[in-house]
């Protein structure tokens, strides 16, 4: 896949997005960067596919966990890792702007596996040579400043 077919794959994904598409973006998203591809090309592909996904996929639990897998893989760049922890973050507790019709909400049980899970990366010792602490902390911040967030991320910080 080049960088012309990844452009038509953005454009068309805001206006068609079913199962198989879903399943596309994921796969894009594990393999990384086509051969050749700039990489500032890239994370900007790779976060609007995060964002496509975020808004589309009508499974919380497989988002969840392929967002989490994204953070936590070694052979991703950090950036891509960063922008799961900011998409999983969005997703778990939009502000009001970010809110739409086709954002799935994630049910209480997995938002706050997700905040766990982020609580364990802002202080996993494997993880403090990274980002994904700080981008973490930086995410924790923004939870609890949103006004009127659906999400209380002080239990999962405490425990």
């Amino acid at each position: 896949m080049c960088s012309s077919d990844l452009d038509h794959l953005r454009k068309g994904l805001q206006a068609n997005c079913g199962e198989p598409e879903i399943r596309k973006l994921y796969q894009l998203l594990a393999q990384g960067p086509p051969k050749g591809e700039l990489p500032e090309h890239w994370y900007v592909v790779a976060n609007d596919l995060m964002e496509q996904l975020r808004l589309r996929d009508p499974d919380p639990q497989r988002f969840s966990s392929k967002m989490l897998g994204l953070m936590h893989d070694f052979h991703q760049p950090p950036v891509l890792r960063d922008y799961a922890v900011q998409h999983l973050s969005t997703w778990i507790n939009p502000r009001p702007s970010q809110a739409t019709r086709s954002t799935v909400v994630p049910s209480p049980d997995i938002s706050a596996k997700v905040l766990q899970s982020l609580v364990a990366a802002a202080i996993d010792p494997a993880l403090e040579q990274s980002t994904i602490p700080g981008t973490t902390l930086m995410m924790f911040v923004d939870i609890a400043r949103t006004p009127g967030g659906r999400v209380d991320c002080s239990a999962a910080i405490t425990r």
